[in-house]
């Protein structure tokens, strides 16, 4: 993707991480800041500046979406959901 890195800009190595796991929320986007906080052990290299004149905060890369284990429809998918926008 367009923000494909090495490393974040604290220097943390980019990683593959789980945002959202069979339609659960099961992680955050954390920087060295954030993840101690919430009992983390290490950053998941979330952080990035604007350019080398700005402070670096936290903030998603790149995002990929995994399809389902079923090949379904769009009107498929909308019909499955009991409760959401």
């Amino acid at each position: 993707g367009l923000a494909t890195v090495g490393f974040d800009d604290e220097g943390v190595r980019a990683q593959s991480w789980d945002l959202v796991r069979d339609g659960l929320f099961v992680g955050y986007q954390l920087d060295r800041v954030f993840a101690p906080r919430l009992g983390v052990a290490r950053s998941n290299g979330c952080s990035y500046a604007d350019s080398a004149h700005h402070v670096p905060i936290q903030r998603m890369a790149n995002v990929s979406l995994q399809p389902g284990p079923e090949d379904l429809s769009t009107a498929d998918l909308i019909a499955r959901v009991s409760d959401g926008l």
